[in-house]
């Protein structure tokens, strides 16, 4: 996975959980929990090692999305009522930091153009590693999706 984010589908589950127990703990909730029945907000599953947040959003023209890149965690994300959009770039191509990284919460922006775009669907997942830069929400229309934070 280094420098790249991956779009898989169910048939690559196995692969993807050798990375870690943590990534595997999470396809496996993937895999087993009805997604869209979960309710907005945090959910912890172990911790602050491995937990997903339940959204509603509204996707945004690609021109005005912005990058994010983390240093603790990779991303997991899951589209569940329509397809997104997600720019990615690998974070050492990255030029245009918006502020300094914030530790607390683990980010920081950038505000580089998007060239690198992937379509997730319902049913699909992008996991997103600690090296790439990923611009989520892109598209128009309402948005409930999951992010899992997984540990890197």
């Amino acid at each position: 996975m280094e420098g790249k984010a991956v779009k898989i589908g169910s048939a690559e589950f196995n692969e993807l959980s050798k990375i870690s127990s943590y990534i595997a703990k999470a396809l496996e909730v993937i895999g087993s929990c009805d997604l869209k029945a979960l309710e907005c907000g945090r959910h912890e599953i172990e911790g602050k090692d491995v937990y997903m947040n339940v959204v509603n959003c509204n996707l945004a023209a690609q021109e005005d999305a912005k990058f994010e890149a983390h240093n603790r965690y990779y991303d997991i994300h899951v589209p569940l009522s329509r397809t997104e959009l997600v720019g990615v770039k690998a974070r050492s191509a990255c030029t245009q930091p918006v502020g300094e990284f914030n530790e607390a919460d683990d980010y920081i922006l950038y505000d580089d153009p998007i060239e690198d775009v992937v379509t997730v669907n319902p049913g699909e997942i992008i996991v997103v590693g600690p090296e790439v830069s990923h611009a989520p929400c892109i598209g128009s229309g309402p948005l409930k999706k999951v992010i899992f934070k997984v540990k890197a």
